[in-house]
């Protein structure tokens, strides 16, 4: 049988098309990937008990130990502290830029 050129064009797509997924169904029946390093007992028990307190935390805030931990990790200086910090590290700047001018 002769093809034209479209034919045949049309003809080689289908195929590769017909291919490219049977590569990808057969692909998918691989078997995954084993993560062969895994934590101890230990390690996993200490992740536990953090894990069930934060998601303990998003459903209970109001809880005794929620507030505990969140009064815990109080910040260690103000937003008026760190403005007033900033503001003395921008006017020593300012000075050493005047005074290398003037050198």
């Amino acid at each position: 049988m002769h093809y034209t050129h479209d034919q045949h064009t049309a003809k080689a797509l289908a195929i590769a098309v017909v291919l490219f997924f049977a590569a990808t169904m057969l692909s998918g029946c691989a078997k995954p990937k084993v993560n062969t390093k895994q934590d101890g007992i230990i390690e996993s028990l200490a992740n536990m008990s953090k894990a069930g307190k934060a998601i303990g935390c998003v459903f209970a805030p109001w809880n005794k130990e929620c507030q505990r931990i969140k009064d815990e990790k109080k910040p260690h200086q103000t937003q008026e502290e760190y403005i007033k910090e900033v503001n003395e590290d921008f006017d020593n700047l300012d000075k050493e830029i005047e005074k290398s001018k003037s050198e």
